[in-house]
């Protein structure tokens, strides 16, 4: 993007912010079909996204450093400059889509002008379950969609996920491992008290991740009821367009054609490893899963689910 763009980008983004309507936050622990949802939303009309996660806004304004090589972000860090910054840059990054290469469409721009209020930022980063104290300052009137999938097929699935260091790993962290430990990387969000958990089976580590994801998105969403919508997995991928046209409706989205037809085809999102299927934890990790089952049964009730 020229100077110039980027420069209309960032004053376009400081003028909108101040008249859109209040933003969505998907929050969901790695591996629950949080990408698909993503996708199937930011193409709404009424809907600003990114391209993808916007990690990077976060690591640029919070980047890893001592004594909190983690990705919770706290209530102390909301000052104005740092809402500011952060506002303004998640803004921008959703703008920067419609800029490759071109001007923003004319009729979206004299939209967005005309009737920002119309208008929402749609956002979604895994590590927005540790974003929590920090959003609802930055957005208080902000909604959140807390998607949640049954951890067995989770967890199996972040065990499968584990070796892809380049689409989940977090190699700023690589030199943090502690020795002794089983794993030399550590992929997905890095909830505060990871390396104190890296000499345990790659299972533990996955349970006791998915633990943290819930645990904090739960303490927010729990006491933020009015704020948030709910959603399953299993639901979202059995009856996708129906689940699609709910949440809409709930949040004041306008789903265009594009995004009907992308939530009835539901292909595989960019972050797949291998195709969904029912049960599939049973088949490629039953006895590890069957192992840390006591250790997550408990919290997987208070999302609903009986295992």
């Amino acid at each position: 993007m020229t100077s110039v763009k980027q420069s209309f980008v960032s004053s376009l983004a400081a003028y909108l912010d101040k008249w859109l309507s209040p933003p969505i936050f998907i929050l969901a622990p790695p591996r629950s079909g949080s990408t698909f949802l993503f996708e199937c939303l930011r193409r709404a009309e009424n809907v600003l996204a990114p391209q993808q996660e916007s990690d990077h806004v976060w690591w640029r304004l919070f980047p890893y450093r001592p004594p909190d090589f983690n990705d919770f972000v706290s209530a102390e860090k909301a000052t104005p400059e740092n809402i500011h910054a952060l506002r303004r840059q998640l803004l921008a990054s959703a703008l920067r889509v419609n800029f490759s290469g071109h001007l923003l469409a004319w009729h979206t721009l004299t939209s967005l002008l005309a009737h920002p209020h119309r208008y929402r930022l749609l956002d979604k980063t895994i590590a927005n379950c540790f974003h929590l104290e920090f959003l609802q300052r930055a957005y208080p009137t902000g909604r959140y969609i807390f998607l949640v999938r049954d951890p067995r097929a989770t967890i199996s699935s972040m065990i499968e996920g584990w070796e892809h260091v380049e689409m989940m790993g977090k190699p700023q962290l690589d030199a943090l491992i502690p020795p002794g430990s089983r794993i030399t990387h550590w992929n997905y969000p890095a909830p505060p008290g990871w390396q104190e958990q890296t000499t345990r089976p790659l299972v533990e580590i996955c349970a006791w991740s998915w633990r943290q994801h819930i645990e904090y998105a739960l303490s927010f969403v729990e006491t933020h009821p009015e704020a948030t919508v709910w959603l399953r997995y299993e639901d979202l991928f059995t009856e996708p367009l129906k689940v699609i046209q709910k949440a809409s409706a709930q949040l004041d989205l306008r789903l265009s054609s594009v995004a009907l037809e992308y939530a009835t085809r539901r292909p595989f999102s960019r972050t797949t490893i291998s195709a969904p299927s029912k049960e599939k934890w049973r088949r490629i990790h039953k006895d590890e899963i069957e192992h840390v089952l006591p250790t997550i049964r408990p919290l997987a009730a208070r999302i609903g689910y009986e295992i």
